[in-house]
């Protein structure tokens, strides 16, 4: 799958992350976003608690 991200800042920080990494933008981009979603879950959780 190619992954095309048209705003220069987002693949410049893709571009970063992923060859922090060593992977591939796609991957880099899945694990932030993954990552991301995550964090805003256990904010919710904790803001119920």
């Amino acid at each position: 799958m190619n992954l095309r991200i048209s705003n220069p800042r987002a693949r410049e920080l893709a571009f970063q992350l992923a060859a922090g990494r060593k992977v591939s933008m796609t991957r880099a981009v899945i694990d932030a976003l993954e990552n991301e979603l995550v964090r805003e879950q256990e904010q919710a959780s904790l803001a119920d608690a």
